[in-house]
C-alpha cells in the first residue's frame, strides 16, 4: 500500500454549526507496520496555527450576531466584526432601524487621551461592554482597566471593578460586601457600613469555593471575587451562604511565571475528589436587611463538589427563595422553595433515577411574570419541558413526543406562548439541528418558527416578541436575521458570515455525511474533515 501523506477525519453524531477544517498532515499506516514519521515542513504548522481560536477571526468575519438586549423590551446592540475593525450597532426591531451605538471616532480619541496610548479606530475593542437602559451610559474593559463612558458628553473615566464594589440592592440604597469573612452592607448615600455577621473569620460568608483561574489571574490564594449574595426584588432580604471547608481536601499549584514578573508563587486551593468523605458543605442563610435578623434555611448542608457555591433565585414577590440542587452521585435533582420570613423549606419538584439524573444537561429557569419554573425531564426517554407552579409545585408537561426539547429560550406573555428550542422533531433532518418552536403556555402542538433545514442558534428578546436567529450548517456560513416570534417571519437581515479570506487561504469547509449504523436501520449523521492537501485521486484512511 502506498504511504499516504494525510488523514481524513470523520466525526460521527456531530452537531451542525459552522466548523473549521483541520489543517494537519500526518503519516498514515503502511501495511501492517507503522511507518516512520515524516518530517513536516514549517508551513504545515503555520497553516494549523492560523485557524486556532485566537487567530481564526483574522480570516472569518461576521460569524454570528450576539444580541445584547437593552432593558425589558426588544431593542438590542451587537458587535459587528469586519476587516476594517469592530462596529457596535444598535437595532430597533419595531422601526427596523440600525444606528451606531455611540460615536466610535469620539470614543477612540477619548480612550487614547485617557490612557496616554495611541489607539487606531480599527483597533477599538470594548470587552464586557454593558449599556445602562435608563441613562445610555457604557461600562467596559479596555487596556487592563474598567471604564465608564457617557456618550452625550463624550466623557470617559476609570470605573471601579464590580467585585470591588460589591452587589448593589435593586433599590440602589445598599451595597453588600464581604470584609474579613463577614457580610457587610454599606449605604450608597454616605458609605456608612453595618455588619450583618460577626463570626465570619474562620468560615467566611458569601464566599464561594474559589476557582483556581481567579487565583492565577490575581496571583494570590485569596483573590477578590464577587460576593455570593442575591438581593430580593424589594431589597428587604439577602440570600447567601456560608461554606465550611475546614476538613476539605486542599491541593497546591506552583505558579512558576507570574504575570507581574515576580518569583514563583504557591497557590493553595480547595478541590474535593471523587469518594472524599469530607467535602466543603454550604448552609443557606437569609438576612433581613433593616433589622439584621438572621433566618437559617431549613435545608441540610449541601456538598460543594466544585468551584462556586449554592445558587439562589428569588420569587417575584420577594416571599421566597428557590434553589435547585443535585443529590451527591446525581441520583436525584431537586427544586426547593424556602420562605424568606421563616426559612421553612419545601420540595417543589424532583426527578429520581436508579442510575443517573443529568444535572449538567438539565435546563431550569424561573419566569417571574407567571411565577413558573420551566424544568426539563425525560421520564419517557426524551427530554421535554415541564411547567412547575412556583407556589404549589403543581407540574404540567408542555412538550411531548419522539424528539428532544432542549431549553426555554423565552416567553411571549402577551400571546401566552413559550418559546422552546428543540431538535429531532423534523422528519428527514439531522436530529442535531436546533429549531425554535412556539408552544401554548398550557401545553399543546408546537409551531415551528425556523423552517430552514439548518442549525438555528437563537436569542429571544425579553418581551418575547422577537428573536435573533443565526442559522448555519458546517458547510453553509452563518446568515443572521431578526425574526418575529409570532410566526417566524424574517423582520430584517443582520449580516452574513464572510469566509472569503478563509477559502482564499486554501482552507476547506467540512462536509456533512450520513450513513447507517450496524443495525442497518439507525441513521448516523457526521462531519467529514479532509486534509488541507487533499487529492481526490488518492485513497485516505479515516479516523
Amino acid at each position: 500500500m502506498k504511504r499516504l501523506s494525510a488523514l481524513a477525519v470523520l466525526l460521527m453524531s456531530s452537531a451542525a454549526p459552522l466548523a473549521l477544517a483541520p489543517v494537519f498532515a500526518t503519516p498514515a499506516v503502511a501495511g501492517t507496520e507503522a511507518a516512520a514519521p515524516a518530517r513536516l515542513p514549517a508551513t504545515v504548522y503555520a497553516r494549523a496555527e492560523a485557524v486556532l481560536p485566537q487567530h481564526v477571526d483574522e480570516l472569518i468575519f461576521g460569524l454570528s450576531v450576539r444580541p445584547q438586549w437593552i432593558g425589558d423590551g426588544a431593542d438590542f446592540w451587537f458587535e459587528q466584526r469586519t476587516a476594517e475593525g469592530r462596529n457596535y450597532v444598535r437595532v430597533d426591531p419595531v422601526t427596523k432601524q440600525t444606528r451606531p451605538l455611540f460615536d466610535h471616532d469620539a470614543l477612540t480619541t477619548a480612550l487614547a487621551g485617557a490612557t496616554g496610548k495611541p489607539l487606531a479606530r480599527k483597533d477599538l475593542r470594548l470587552r464586557d461592554l454593558k449599556v445602562d437602559a435608563k441613562t445610555g451610559e457604557l461600562t467596559f474593559a479596555h487596556d487592563g482597566r474598567n471604564w465608564r463612558y457617557t456618550p452625550a458628553t463624550n466623557a470617559v473615566e476609570v470605573a471601579t471593578a464590580a467585585a470591588d464594589k460589591g452587589v448593589v440592592s435593586p433599590d440602589g440604597r445598599w451595597r453588600a460586601v464581604v470584609r474579613d469573612g463577614d457580610l457587610v452592607i454599606a449605604s450608597t448615600a454616605d458609605g456608612a457600613e453595618r455588619r450583618l455577621t460577626q463570626d465570619g473569620a474562620a468560615s467566611p460568608y458569601a464566599t464561594p469555593v474559589i476557582n483556581l483561574k481567579d487565583m492565577a489571574a490575581q496571583g494570590t490564594s485569596q483573590p477578590t471575587v464577587r460576593p455570593g449574595v442575591q438581593w430580593s426584588p424589594d431589597s428587604r432580604f439577602i440570600a447567601t451562604y456560608r461554606i465550611d471547608r475546614d476538613q476539605a481536601r486542599r491541593l497546591s499549584l506552583v505558579q512558576s511565571s507570574p504575570k507581574d514578573g515576580g518569583p514563583p508563587r504557591v497557590l493553595d486551593y480547595v478541590y474535593p475528589l471523587t469518594g472524599d468523605a469530607e467535602v466543603p458543605t454550604a448552609e443557606g442563610v437569609i438576612f433581613e436587611v433593616e433589622s439584621g435578623r438572621r433566618i437559617a434555611m431549613a435545608l441540610p448542608a449541601e456538598p460543594v463538589l466544585y468551584y462556586g457555591g449554592p445558587d439562589f433565585e428569588w420569587s417575584a414577590d420577594s416571599q421566597a427563595v428557590f434553589e435547585r440542587r443535585p443529590v451527591r452521585g446525581y441520583g436525584a435533582l431537586q427544586l426547593h422553595r424556602i420562605e424568606a420570613a421563616t426559612g421553612e423549606a419545601r420540595l417543589l419538584t424532583e426527578d429520581k433515577s436508579d442510575t443517573y439524573v443529568d444535572f449538567y444537561g438539565h435546563f431550569w429557569s424561573y419566569d417571574d411574570k407567571s411565577n413558573t419554573h420551566f424544568w426539563t425531564a425525560d421520564p419517557d426517554g426524551y427530554a421535554h419541558v415541564y411547567a412547575v407552579d412556583a407556589t404549589t409545585g403543581a407540574r404540567r408537561q408542555l412538550t411531548s413526543g419522539d424528539w428532544r426539547a432542549r431549553t426555554v429560550a423565552g416567553v411571549d406573555h402577551q400571546a401566552k406562548r413559550v418559546l422552546i428550542i428543540g431538535s429531532g422533531r423534523e422528519a428527514g433532518r439531522d436530529p442535531y439541528l436546533r429549531h425554535l418552536y412556539s408552544v401554548p403556555a398550557q401545553g399543546g402542538r408546537p409551531r415551528l418558527l425556523t423552517p430552514e433545514a439548518l442549525d438555528h442558534d437563537v436569542s429571544v428578546s425579553p418581551d418575547g416578541h422577537f428573536f435573533v436567529d443565526n442559522m448555519s450548517t458546517i458547510d453553509q456560513p452563518t446568515r443572521s436575521v431578526l425574526r418575529s416570534s409570532s410566526d417566524g417571519r424574517v423582520v430584517m437581515e443582520l449580516g452574513r458570515a464572510d469566509v472569503s479570506a478563509y477559502l482564499a487561504a486554501g482552507y476547506r469547509l467540512p462536509e456533512p455525511v450520513q450513513t447507517v449504523a450496524a443495525d442497518g436501520v439507525t441513521p448516523i449523521y457526521g462531519a467529514l474533515f479532509k486534509p488541507a492537501d487533499f487529492d481526490p485521486a488518492k485513497r485516505y484512511p479515516i479516523i
